[in-house]
């Protein structure tokens, strides 16, 4: 014989059954925790870095290393900067070999020791699909180049960022900032036409 009646009896078990329910509900719930210092720099550098399936690896050739590894860090992690030239005759000697792809590209050796390709193993290492040229290169340069590069790669593509794209931002002098912008409206608009 039960001390509680038919309908107190019911409450008591649907309330055990619902107290049951939560407990299980609140075990199952991920506990948030802290992250260490490292995790956190591990997930920032994660979300920038890029990645090989979905950026765009473009080589370049430019007058300045320092202008150059910011313009890299800064149109990640869309376009992955591969390999990077500082003048014409590196340019003219490497890039030819690493647009082709193949074999040839994996043994291509910066020579400013700039771009993603320098941490990569050979067998990882990727092939540009343009090349970004700097301001301060003349257009016999960008020929020239250009000319060595489509012999074995003859749908590689130039992108220029010209004195004049930088005053029409108004900008009046270049900074990185500026190039940035250009060369994401300019590798954006290749993009969308399929030419890159």
């Amino acid at each position: 014989m039960s001390l509680l009646t038919p309908r107190a009896l019911r409450l008591v078990s649907t309330t055990t059954i619902a107290a049951q329910l939560v407990t299980r509900l609140s075990r199952a719930r991920p506990q948030t925790q802290e992250i260490s210092v490292f995790q956190r720099t591990v997930r920032e550098v994660s979300t920038k870095a890029p990645n090989m399936t979905t950026s765009i690896p473009p080589a370049s050739l430019g007058a300045r290393a320092d202008v150059a590894k910011e313009i890299q860090s800064r149109l990640l992690p869309e376009y992955d900067l591969v390999h990077m030239c500082l003048s014409p005759d590196s340019a003219i000697a490497e890039l030819p070999g690493l647009c082709a792809g193949g074999a040839s590209a994996a043994s291509v050796v910066s020579s400013s020791g700039l771009g993603s390709n320098v941490s990569r193993p050979y067998a990882e290492r990727r092939v540009p699909r343009g090349i970004i040229f700097g301001g301060g290169i003349g257009e016999e340069d960008v020929a020239r180049v250009m000319d060595a590069v489509h012999k074995g790669a003859p749908g590689i593509k130039a992108v220029r960022v010209t004195r004049d794209a930088i005053l029409a931002t108004g900008a009046q002098r270049p900074s990185p900032e500026i190039i940035t912008q250009i060369l994401r409206d300019k590798l954006g608009t290749m993009v969308e036409k399929g030419e890159l």
